[in-house]
């Protein structure tokens, strides 16, 4: 009989676990920032480095050449490897990754991209940087995910894909998804900026995509100084993307490729500096770690929170898991448990911003999001980062306990 595959918290006793993790990153920041005090308030959100990204760094900077290649090639490599993906391309930022990949699948000028209101601005911007107009549909309430119910709802004429958002890095149903996308010949971009390292059905998020894009923002769950990357089944799609995330330059001619005027199709300058991708490669090699953690802090939030009247979102399966960017969660006022957690030193947030009411959306909250009107104001979420170690995810319990 075969044994089930689990998500990544269970390889150990609680205790064990906790050993394990107070030795890896309790003293992160101390190790970041040599002298300096542990921050006397538990961040929402934080940026960590690891030794050996300060040594490819050092490395790079005294090279005779800073632009060989080498790390973004590493990083693209590291990420087909993890992920599982046939193809990775590497960009300077997710949201150039999103826009150049909806132009590689196709969308044009006035087509219309269905995603979901709730998330960060990033989103519908690299839909219009595309050319294309954002169309809200809404959320799921076990999930806070874009609803696949309600993209049926929103489909056109113009239609011509869709942008589902892992929202903090929980996988959204892919396959209701990707089954309305076939059924209609609608491309799907994935906007898995948050979840890097998340698994649907056995599989890691990419692994088997049509398009899906990761961020290496200083924040998210493998932390570089900003950088994304596309993955991709399609063979097609990762030449194009190659293409024009350098101008639309053919590199494959090597240094000489000027010579040849070698520019094949449209781009634009999108290239990953190879100072964010010495960065990158090195946070890589602490990938299962840092998703370990990440889970780890989730699951102690579930056990010793489940009586304090928040509400979490979906758990996490034996084949299906968050890469747990945050913790989302209901309560009955966000605003002031924030405010209450933020008094006792611990700063909660609001893990996203529902688009519709921002000016150039049109300013109004729509009557057709019937769900994320209900949540809008009672969704917050907790910090899940190693900065914090297991003195601060303590801290933050016991402050949730007290009430808000």
């Amino acid at each position: 009989m075969q044994e089930k595959e689990r998500s990544p918290q269970t390889d150990g006793s609680g205790e064990s676990c906790r050993k394990n993790f107070e030795r890896n990153f309790s003293n992160l920041f101390g190790e970041m920032f040599p002298g300096a005090p542990k921050p006397e308030t538990i961040p929402f959100l934080a940026r960590y480095f690891f030794e050996e990204s300060k040594v490819n760094l050092q490395e790079l900077l005294e090279s005779p050449n800073i632009d060989t290649g080498k790390y973004t090639k590493e990083v693209e490599e590291m990420v087909k490897s993890i992920v599982g993906a046939k193809h990775a391309v590497t960009t300077d930022d997710c949201s150039t990754a999103l826009k150049l990949s909806l132009r590689t699948a196709g969308v044009m000028q006035g087509d219309e991209v269905i995603t979901t209101a709730y998330t960060y601005i990033a989103t519908p911007n690299s839909i219009e940087n595309a050319g294309a107009v954002p169309v809200f549909a809404d959320i799921q309430r076990d999930t806070l995910n874009l609803d696949p119910q309600d993209i049926v709802k929103k489909i056109t004429s113009k239609t011509k894909a869709i942008m589902p958002v892992h929202f903090a890095g929980m996988p959204c149903d892919m396959d209701e998804i990707n089954a309305i996308a076939k059924g209609r010949n609608l491309a799907v971009i994935e906007d898995a900026a948050q979840a890097f390292g998340a698994r649907y059905q056995r599989k890691s998020i990419g692994a088997d995509s049509e398009i899906a894009c990761f961020s290496f923002d200083s924040h998210k769950t493998v932390p570089g100084e900003g950088g994304g990357v596309a993955v991709t089944r399609r063979e097609d799609y990762a030449q194009q993307l190659r293409l024009s995330r350098y101008y639309g330059i053919d590199e494959s001619y090597g240094q000489d490729y000027y010579k040849k005027f070698a520019v094949e199709t449209w781009g634009e300058n999108g290239y990953l500096s190879e100072l964010n991708g010495a960065l990158i490669a090195g946070s890589l090699k602490h990938f299962k770690e840092l998703l370990v953690w990440r889970v780890f802090v989730d699951q102690q939030y579930r056990e010793h929170l489940k009586d304090s009247g928040l509400q979490f979102i979906r758990p996490d399966s034996s084949q299906t898991y968050s890469a747990h960017y945050v913790t989302p969660v209901v309560v009955d006022n966000a605003d002031k448990f924030i405010q209450a957690m933020a008094s006792r030193g611990v700063r909660a947030g609001l893990p996203a911003i529902r688009n519709d009411l921002a000016p150039r959306y049109g300013g109004e909250r729509r009557r057709d999001l019937p769900v994320l009107n209900e949540l809008e104001f009672q969704i917050a979420a907790l910090p899940t980062h190693p900065g914090m170690g297991m003195e601060g995810l303590e801290k933050v319990i016991e402050a949730i306990k007290k009430g808000w």
